[in-house]
């Protein structure tokens, strides 16, 4: 059947099938649709990210928490009093008068609610990190940090906001929280309070830059390099903080 088309018409069950050598595919008239086509979405393209940050902890607003009750203070007052005896004589002698005063309030401190300031140089870890050329190599670091911690070893956690700057530039920003005073425990061998340290996760976007609109996920540690355990001192000064983790663009990378 040279030079001409054929076409072969296949009926299965209600569905009507029309199969041509010239179209190359499968067309569908059982409903009067036609499959939509298949479009790929844009890439999941993850690069590490891995950042120091060395700068300082200042603890900006301290508040003192403990158990509700009764301060009371005693007041002993000691005078003079003078009286004629019944031979016409005068006595004289020393008298005692002791008041209780109360007051309502905190009678045992067990705790304080922080305000902290952690601000530093935020710089890339040339061994792990994956964002050069689409991320500051040096920036600032500026994180706003409400903590919880208890008298004496100072655990407890933090809450807080953070931001990445460029100069005027703003790069990146999100949330921080975590732990104060907690190490990494089990087969990594450290101690189960550690005064100085505090871990945490940090999550944000990306605002500038090639990579705008990516999401920023790490975990952090950092130490109080200054600070010697057990402090008598809430643990505050100058300060190494590590992140790592990654970036994640809905972007396909340039070619």
């Amino acid at each position: 059947m040279k030079g001409k088309s054929i076409s072969v018409i296949i009926i299965v069950g209600f569905a009507l099938l029309t199969v041509s050598p010239l179209g190359c595919g499968l067309l569908s008239s059982a409903f009067g649709k036609t499959r939509p086509p298949i479009h790929a979405p844009q890439g999941d393209t993850q690069f590490g990210f891995s950042r120091d940050v060395v700068g300082t902890l200042v603890v900006t607003y301290t508040n003192a928490m403990g158990c509700g009750g009764q301060v009371c203070t005693t007041n002993t007052m000691t005078f003079s009093g003078c009286a004629t005896n019944a031979s016409g004589g005068i006595t004289c002698s020393n008298k005692t008068s002791t008041t209780i005063v109360c007051t309502n309030g905190v009678n045992m401190v067990t705790a304080y609610k922080l305000h902290e300031t952690l601000s530093g140089t935020i710089t890339a870890n040339a061994t792990c990190d994956e964002l050069a050329g689409r991320f500051p190599a040096s920036a600032t670091f500026l994180a706003q940090l409400d903590s919880d911690v208890r008298l004496g070893d100072w655990r407890g956690l933090h809450t807080g906001t953070f931001t990445i700057t460029d100069g005027a530039t703003l790069v990146a920003s999100g949330t921080m929280a975590g732990s104060n005073g907690v190490g990494s425990h089990g087969a990594l061998g450290e101690p189960c309070a550690v005064c100085n340290h505090m871990e945490g996760t940090l999550v944000g976007t990306v605002l500038s830059g090639v990579l705008s609109g990516a999401q920023l996920q790490a975990t952090y540690a950092a130490d109080l390099t200054g600070v010697t355990c057990p402090s008598a001192d809430i643990p505050a000064g100058a300060v190494t903080l590590t992140l790592d983790g990654v970036v994640i663009s809905r972007n396909c990378p340039a070619p």
